[in-house]
């Protein structure tokens, strides 16, 4: 069991992916399907079917195929792609076919493996069970190739020996097969049939590393010629082959010589006339590369002064382009300034649009019409009371204008006499609100100084004509008035 799994991981790496060996077997594809021209149920058996890839092709061209094989892991791997597979050995399973009961007897990479006299029963059981016009497909390592039967065919420790192309074609004509062909296959394509492509090397290593043996049963004549444009095409290369090219690049090699001394003593004769010809020219050239010389100093002298007034104009063109980003950059500025404009102008008039809708909505309204009267008579209020207002506030400052000299005279009087002083004060505290104002009167015009006396509160602050504001009023003034204050002195 080991064994078999080990033999299983060696054709994977050394025999090729399936898809490689399927696209390989169609090389026998013109072969085969002529045979469903003359048999409607064509039956394939395929001994030593490995992973089953001939199995699959013939299935898929509508062939009825059954393979025969040792190896459990190769029985799975044909089982699980749904192919018919028994287990036996290849010669006594076809010991036990009926004669002309099969169209193809197939063996790929088998008959190395077993003995001279089992491939001798192999080849004779397939003639007896294969129909007229029947075909036997053996496909082996080609010993022809030097590589092969030297190396690589050794690579398989269950390889028995190598088999020679012409001892397997005698075989299956000496057991009656009437017509036989020989296919060699997989040579290497980096050789074509051009002569310059070959190496003495080649003649060994390059012949086709397999081949097979395709031998037909005989039939009717008719339904022979159906085979014939597959039997009668050249497959792979042969050492012959290779040895007729190579001498053939041989023959080409000695011409080309040949003609090439002819070629190169020609030429060294017309060579030596122009060598003549063209020792006079660069004695003339000499003359004229000292000229270009001194002419060349000259043009120096030149490029540098102009080399300086290019840096000059270089600098200058850098300030200008300074110059012309800066005004580029304002002229930007600039723009996106009137484009703000401009879109806070439309939206302006939008606003101004709705508004005058707005307005003219109002105006034609029911309700503005029914209290036009109202609104008359609100606004005529309005107007006396503003009326009133500034009225009053004339009188006060006409008052005050009058009455604050005579004012002063009589506290600077009462200041003046002691005893006037105290009578005074008592009837003034007798009103808090006169006393707060006389005090704040008689220090702004400084007749008293700022003493901390009760005088000086908050309330001693407020003008005489600002008494008739609320609470909350005064106090709101006086705080703006003392932050005023703080702010003059800071400053």
């Amino acid at each position: 069991m080991k064994f078999r799994s080990f033999y299983h991981a060696f054709e994977d790496r050394f025999r090729g992916s399936r898809e490689l060996i399927k696209s390989r077997l169609r090389i026998y594809l013109p072969f085969v399907i002529p045979l469903k021209a003359i048999y409607d149920d064509c039956r394939v058996i395929d001994l030593g079917c490995g992973r089953g890839e001939w199995l699959e092709l013939m299935v898929e061209e509508g062939f009825e195929a059954h393979g025969v094989d040792l190896d459990e892991s190769m029985l799975a791997i044909s089982n699980a792609a749904g192919l018919s597979i028994v287990k036996s050995d290849i010669i006594e399973y076809l010991q036990k076919i009926l004669d002309n009961s099969v169209e193809i007897v197939s063996g790929f990479q088998i008959i190395e493996h077993i003995s001279s006299d089992s491939l001798q029963i192999l080849v004779k059981e397939a003639f007896r069970v294969l129909k007229p016009g029947g075909l036997l497909i053996l496909e082996t390592p080609n010993p022809e190739n030097l590589l092969v039967s030297t190396t690589e065919f050794y690579l398989d420790p269950t390889h028995n020996k190598p088999i020679p192309p012409k001892l397997l074609y005698f075989l299956a004509e000496y057991n009656g097969f009437a017509r036989i062909k020989l296919l060699r296959m997989q040579e290497s394509q980096s050789i074509s049939s051009l002569a310059d492509d070959i190496g003495v090397t080649d003649i060994f290593f390059a012949v086709s590393p397999d081949y097979a043996v395709v031998a037909q049963k005989r039939a009717p004549d008719e339904q022979m010629s159906l085979f014939d444009q597959a039997f009668n095409r050249d497959y792979g290369r042969t050492i012959d082959d290779l040895a007729l090219l190579y001498a053939k690049k041989d023959q080409q090699l000695a011409a080309y010589e040949h003609d090439r001394w002819q070629w190169l003593e020609s030429e060294w004769n017309t060579a030596k006339v122009r060598i003549d010809q063209q020792a006079g020219e660069i004695f003339a050239l000499r003359d004229q590369a000292t000229q270009l010389e001194s002419e060349w100093n000259t043009a120096k002298v030149t490029i540098d002064q102009q080399a300086g007034e290019i840096f000059a104009l270089r600098d200058q063109a850098t300030q200008l382009e300074a110059q012309l980003s800066e005004k580029s950059q304002a002229l930007d500025d600039e723009r996106k300034k009137v484009n703000w404009l401009e879109s806070e102008w439309n939206a302006a008039k939008v606003r101004i649009e709705y508004l005058n809708l707005e307005l003219q909505s109002v105006y034609s309204s029911r309700c503005w019409r029914i209290t036009a009267p109202l609104r008359a008579g609100f606004d005529l209020l309005l107007r006396l009371k503003g009326t009133i207002i500034g009225i009053s506030h004339v009188l006060r400052r006409k008052i005050g204008s009058i009455a604050s000299p005579l004012l002063d005279r009589m506290v600077r009087f009462a200041i003046a006499h002691p005893s006037l002083k105290a009578r005074a004060l008592t009837l003034v505290h007798m009103c808090p609100r006169l006393d707060a104002w006389l005090y704040s009167f008689a220090q702004s015009r400084g007749l008293v100084a700022d003493s901390g006396s009760p005088q000086t509160s908050s309330e001693a602050l407020v003008p005489l004509e600002l008494w008739d504001l609320s609470p909350d009023a005064r106090r709101i003034y006086l705080d703006l008035k003392a932050s005023m204050e703080r702010n003059r002195r800071h400053n």
